[in-house]
């Protein structure tokens, strides 16, 4: 062969090489070590094969944009935090908020004591005070804000919203912040509604001073709680914090959001409606026709756990994860927060009879850190579709136990593509990006989940 037609092969075959585009890939799968693992990058170098399984990604057709993900900061979270030794506290610190861990942006704070802290808690006790004089934040300086600041620490873009679990309880008929649900909840009385929503207000205020600002608020966490909604005070007060409905289970969201976004002059300022995952059958249709009756409003989902106490390194807490986070998306959800993001080996605290799970659990008695499954699972998504993705249009063959979505970042344009293969079988296929003539080869395992990352 003549040596200039060999270089020139050489050559060719050398910007083609260059032109291709690589994808990353990471990888958590059952039964291996994988998790969260970086994987060989593969690329769009092959010809469609019409036979094979196809991803088909369009990133022309668009949908929701992600708003964050994150966990709950509760009181029971921030005590657990407060008893490792400096080093493992700054190590749970990197790994939900660093780069190099989880990337959290939306965590969730409790305005007092939910269920899960050392006992219950108000910010205001003293009964007959009306205009909130005694209120303070002071039991969220002990345990809360300590964590919370130094998470601000390394994401200094984070954003909060809060939530209440009960008014205090004389500002209630059974007296009690037990039982909220009616008729046990807030005294009918315009004093008392107005000191209620004066409480929200002031709560907002005492942590812009300690320079933490809320991106929203839900109105009441599981609203079965009989109270009302303190729009016009929160809208004069601190206009720029979104108020968010429901906050409860999505079985029984339609009747309680229709209502409610049905109602213009109430509607005019609910910025977005928030969920449970606790219903635990496959209703995220309920969320889809929502979304599209009240288009103009955000979905998200704003608390999921494991109820029955602490599992360690059990895998399918972690698909139930990934299979929950995915099918809300399917469906129009803007984002996930999870329940609490630390605890102890118990399930705990809690000042109730709850014992539950987390991503991480400490035991600081041996000062030891354990990753739960979960952890990694929502690595998938955290990591690598930061706020303000949108996402994106995807076509695949059908197949049983596979559920794929796709996302195109707004900070660097990559696309990014998730698949969850729940069944006991590898899962071979090739990817499509419209924009790219090749396609790449690409598999997950069995009981995995694969995140694909591509530039153009």
């Amino acid at each position: 062969m003549n040596i200039r037609i060999f270089l020139l092969i050489l050559i060719a075959i050398f910007k083609l090489s260059a032109c291709r585009v690589v994808i990353d890939v990471v990888s958590t799968a059952n039964n291996t070590n994988d998790r969260l693992s970086i994987k060989p990058s593969i690329s769009f170098s092959q010809k469609r094969l019409p036979a094979k399984n196809t991803i088909v990604v369009d990133e022309t057709i668009t949908y929701q944009t992600i708003i964050g993900w994150g966990g709950a900061m509760t009181e029971a979270a921030s005590f657990v935090w407060s008893l490792l030794l400096p080093e493992l506290q700054q190590e749970v610190i990197d790994a939900y908020f660093s780069p190099r861990g989880l990337s959290y942006s939306l965590c969730r704070i409790t305005m007092g004591s939910p269920d899960f802290a050392l006992n219950k808690y108000n910010c205001d006790n003293h009964t007959g005070d009306y205009e909130l004089k005694h209120f303070n934040i002071d039991r969220d300086r002990r345990y809360v804000l300590p964590f919370v600041k130094r998470a601000q620490e390394t994401n200094k873009n984070l954003e909060f919203f809060f939530s209440p679990w009960s008014p205090p309880g004389w500002m209630k008929k059974n007296g009690d912040m037990n039982k909220s649900i009616f008729p046990d909840g807030l005294i009918n009385s315009t004093e008392i509604y107005k000191s209620w929503a004066l409480y929200f207000s002031k709560f907002i205020t005492a942590y812009n001073k300690e320079g933490v600002k809320f991106w929203g608020f839900t109105v009441q966490n599981e609203p079965e709680a009989n109270v009302p909604y303190p729009c016009p005070r929160i809208s004069l007060d601190h206009p720029n914090v979104k108020m968010i409905i429901y906050d409860s289970n999505r079985d029984r969201m339609t009747p309680w959001v229709d209502a409610i976004l049905s109602d213009t002059e109430t509607s005019k300022y609910i910025s977005g409606v928030a969920f449970h995952w606790y219903s635990f059958d496959d209703d995220h249709h309920y969320v889809r026709k929502l979304q599209e009756k009240f288009p103009t409003k955000f979905f998200y989902n704003s608390e999921a756990c494991h109820l029955e106490g602490v599992k360690i390194n059990d895998y399918s807490r972690g698909q139930d994860y990934g299979l929950d986070i995915i099918k809300g998306l399917l469906n129009f959800s803007s984002g996930w927060v999870d329940w609490n993001i630390i605890l102890d080996p118990n399930g705990g605290p809690c000042h109730s009879y709850l014992r539950v799970d987390a991503p991480i659990i400490a035991d600081y008695v041996k000062q030891q850190l354990y990753y739960q499954v979960m952890y990694f699972y929502l690595g998938h998504f955290t990591k690598f579709v930061p706020a303000g993705s949108v996402r994106i249009k995807v076509e695949t063959n059908p197949r049983d136990g596979v559920y794929v979505v796709a996302f195109k970042r707004v900070i660097d344009g990559a696309v990014v593509l998730i698949v969850l293969n729940s069944s006991d079988v590898v899962f071979d296929f090739q990817i499509k990006d419209m924009d790219i003539t090749e396609v790449a080869p690409a598999s997950v395992p069995p009981s995995g989940i694969t995140t694909f990352v591509w530039k153009k």
